[in-house]
């Protein structure tokens, strides 16, 4: 019995791992940059849930978390200076970052052809959270890197 439950578990674990994947794995950073319209960091004032407009494509009502964020450096694109992104509310399985006020954040924007003007900045886009972690802050460093490659390949000397 205790390994029937145990086997079910493992299962059921699998499953949520396997939830927020994509076949060719998650995007590099380096993918994730050249993807990217915008790419910057971000320090999140508020954080709330809310319903997804239906003009946003839904079939059926989807709550996302909408974070308004104040840029503190931008690495690529035209972000504006003050304004918000969207993830999924933090879940197993979702593929979603948890977005909490007070905290630091680098959002790589993807294009969506069906909604231009909304930043969705979930796990699978690239953006992650800048904390003590020391990942956080090397990922960072060669997120740096990559935009003043890309600067310098734009505007020779």
């Amino acid at each position: 019995m205790i390994r029937l439950a145990l086997t079910i578990a493992c299962l059921l674990a699998c499953g949520f791992a396997d939830a927020c994947s994509r076949r060719e794995g998650a995007p590099t950073l380096e993918e994730s940059y050249a993807s990217a319209k915008e790419v910057f960091v971000a320090h999140v004032v508020d954080a709330h849930e809310r319903d997804a407009p239906r003009a946003w494509g839904e079939s059926e009502a989807q709550t996302v978390v909408e974070a308004k964020y104040s840029i503190k450096e931008s690495l690529k694109g035209d972000a504006p200076r003050v304004g918000e992104v969207y993830d999924l509310p933090d879940g197993i399985g979702n593929c979603s970052i948890p977005l909490v006020a007070g905290h630091d954040y680098v959002f790589f924007v993807q294009p969506h052809d069906g909604t231009p003007d909304v930043r969705f900045v979930g796990m699978m886009s690239g953006s992650f959270a800048l904390d003590t972690d020391a990942a956080a802050a090397a990922n960072l460093d060669r997120v740096r890197k990559l935009a003043h490659k890309e600067s310098n390949l734009g505007n020779p000397r």
